[in-house]
């Protein structure tokens, strides 16, 4: 379902950003694969010598020319994305809660407010998009 969500996002006229913890290669490697580039306004690659944080958050926010109001920040590790941004001053928090997720993912604990879902695509019934 992640390719009709993005899809709805865009025909919305939505801008979407993403941060992604991994190298270089291996994002460009996925997003090419899946054919997903195209929906990116603009791609955050963190560095994989240091764990994501709210700075790279800041960051692509910037680069997206938005405000933390008007953004929707949706991640799978409650660190490096939910608590990372919440501290930033994100308010708008969706964390995939997924079933057999990597252990670490889960670690930390939810702030107030934030959405929890299961699977990405809850999400926009969740945000009723």
């Amino acid at each position: 379902g992640v390719i009709s969500l993005l899809k709805l996002v865009k025909k919305r006229g939505l801008k979407i950003g993403l941060v992604t913890h991994a190298s270089k290669e291996w994002t460009q490697f996925k997003l090419d694969k899946t054919q997903l580039r195209k929906y990116f306004d603009h791609i955050e690659i963190v560095d994989t010598n240091r764990g994501k944080n709210g700075n790279d958050w800041v960051k692509a926010l910037n680069m997206l020319n938005s405000k933390k109001e008007n953004t929707i920040v949706v991640g799978d590790n409650i660190n490096g994305d939910i608590i990372s941004s919440y501290n930033e001053g994100f308010r708008n928090l969706v964390w995939i809660k997924r079933v057999g997720a990597w252990k670490v993912y889960s670690e930390g604990e939810v702030p107030n407010g934030v959405k929890v879902i299961p699977h990405i695509s809850k999400l926009s019934s969740t945000l009723d998009i």
